[in-house]
């Protein structure tokens, strides 16, 4: 389905206000920064259920990159948002290798773990993932399955990385930062971490270049770990459970092909598709009305059909 052209969702009069964002400790793990926004009044008699949704960032990124998409959400959802490890004021408590946390299956890992405190007795829960965020939601959602406490109700994958590196990886320099980083020797991880800094800051557009030197290392580190192959698997479990599937991307995104996004939408179940003609690849941002206007009934259509 073609989604509407909309350039002006993201202009609002009133700029929304997230709430002040709470921590999780996970002993000797991590500490988990994050925000937790439920409805202010009760679902009134014979009105749909209210679903829960789990933001997922990208890498760089945080739960501020879906800032106009909470505003339209929360007064039908209770809307979880997490800074993943590395990002924001979430950080690594682990001494021997700070950066495992970050890794792909160290970050999954992580989520689920919290996110089974932080969502108590709401078990039936959305994952949504925006760019590596996607894969992020797909991992979470595969030990949701593999462990039974959290039912993933679906997942929502925005601009998201697929089954296949995109053309914005460039791996050859995430694998030389990563190696560094995390190399024995005291110097080699702090020259790296300073050359990720000065990449950053120095080639790649479109990111912010005031963030501390965890938020682009922590990026690197995301690229460099991701497991395709693991991606692959996980998406054909997904359709043979028939986790519905909600996928919406730009065909002007810079950071990944249309075709990657395509691949993606075919290898997912059943859900709505949104392919926008521009939006680049912040559709969360340019696009935010639109695409959290259709989230919200395609949830609360899942849970009244359950």
């Amino acid at each position: 389905m073609d989604a509407p052209a909309a350039s002006s969702d993201t202009r609002q009069k009133r700029r929304f206000q997230l709430p002040e964002p709470r921590s999780l400790v996970l002993e000797g793990k991590c500490v988990l920064e994050y925000v937790d926004i439920t409805p202010q009044s009760s679902p009134p008699s014979g009105a749909p259920p209210r679903p829960t949704i789990v933001l997922l960032h990208g890498a760089p990124g945080t739960y501020k990159d879906f800032r106009q998409m909470i505003a339209v959400m929360q007064p039908h959802a209770r809307v979880v948002g997490l800074n993943l490890p590395g990002f924001g004021r979430s950080r690594s408590l682990n001494r021997d290798d700070a950066y495992a946390s970050v890794t792909p299956s160290g970050t999954a890992a992580l989520v689920y773990e919290a996110l089974t405190q932080i969502l108590g007795k709401d078990k039936d829960v959305f994952l949504l993932g925006h760019s590596l965020g996607g894969h992020a939601a797909i991992n979470v959602a595969s030990l949701a399955a593999q462990d039974g406490t959290l039912n993933v109700r679906g997942v929502v994958l925005l601009a998201s990385a697929g089954h296949r590196p995109h053309r914005g990886l460039w791996t050859k320099t995430s694998a030389a930062i990563a190696n560094a980083v995390r190399a024995p020797l005291p110097v080699i991880p702090s020259a790296g971490r300073a050359f990720a800094r000065f990449v950053f800051n120095n080639y790649v557009d479109g990111f912010p270049k005031n963030q501390s030197t965890s938020y682009y290392v922590s990026t690197v580190i995301r690229n460099h770990y991701t497991d395709f192959n693991l991606i692959k698997t996980q998406l054909q479990q997904f359709k043979q459970r028939q986790v519905p599937a909600f996928v919406a991307w730009a065909k002007d995104d810079a950071m990944i092909e249309d075709a990657i996004f395509q691949e993606l939408s075919l290898a997912c179940h059943d859900g709505p598709r949104l392919e926008f003609e521009t939006g680049g690849h912040n559709i969360q941002r340019v696009h935010a009305k639109v695409v959290a206007t259709a989230i919200v009934p395609w949830m609360q259509e899942i849970l009244s059909n359950q």
